[in-house]
């Protein structure tokens, strides 16, 4: 079940604006498509605890049409508790036993830690054949390295194109706010964000068929 007011109430300032900068270009690139939300068939790759899973619930995404894979042990019993519907697999997505067939497809913030570009493009493509025609992949990542964390490494946008290229469509907006930046402007993060677009540090893609 959805807990869009638990979820938004636990988030400091910044963490807030950027949830609600993502959500919005999400809610556009759902409203322009093909796609009807009630029969969508959804999964999250390093689905976490769950947070973005809440989002597309509230869009009329159904519980048991929802797939989520997640490799960590405790985040995996936390997704289970929470969306007892959905079909949630404890497994890093290489190994994962999960078929094709969606008509959603997320990624946020799995690239990116990934350091070796050969998995990172194995995840890519791998996810693109369990699309449906009509399909869309969502991937939301960081753009540079993370200096304070070697651990996260930045994604290149040119990457996943040539990864996926040929038949398919790109969209991408440069998002977020640096971290930095935006924990200092708290309440001013919206006309920071708007009026200084090279503070951003995030890009949201979209992928699907040229033909979608």
């Amino acid at each position: 079940m959805s807990d869009a007011l638990g979820r938004y109430a636990a988030l400091d300032r910044y963490t807030l604006g950027v949830v609600e900068e993502r959500e919005q270009y999400y809610t556009r690139l759902l409203a322009k498509s093909a796609l009807s939300m009630g029969d969508c068939r959804f999964l999250e790759i390093g689905a976490g605890h769950g947070f973005n899973v809440h989002y597309f619930l509230e869009k009329g995404v159904k519980e048991e049409n929802c797939t989520l894979i997640e490799p960590d042990s405790d985040r995996f019993e936390s997704l289970k508790k929470t969306f007892p519907k959905a079909v949630i697999e404890e497994a890093r997505f290489g190994d994962s036993r999960v078929e094709g067939g969606f008509d959603v497809i997320l990624i946020s913030l799995v690239l990116s830690s990934i350091l070796d570009h050969e998995i990172q493009e194995q995840v890519l493509s791998r996810a693109l054949t369990m699309l449906e025609p009509q399909g869309h992949l969502i991937i939301y990542e960081f753009r540079y390295d993370n200096p304070k964390n070697k651990n996260v490494k930045g994604v290149s946008p040119n990457l996943i194109k040539r990864v996926l290229k040929g038949g398919h469509k790109f969209q991408q907006w440069s998002v977020s706010l640096a971290p930095p930046i935006g924990r200092r402007v708290g309440k001013a993060y919206k006309p920071i964000n708007y009026l200084f677009p090279f503070l951003r540090t995030h890009f949201i893609m979209d992928v699907s068929n040229d033909n979608s």
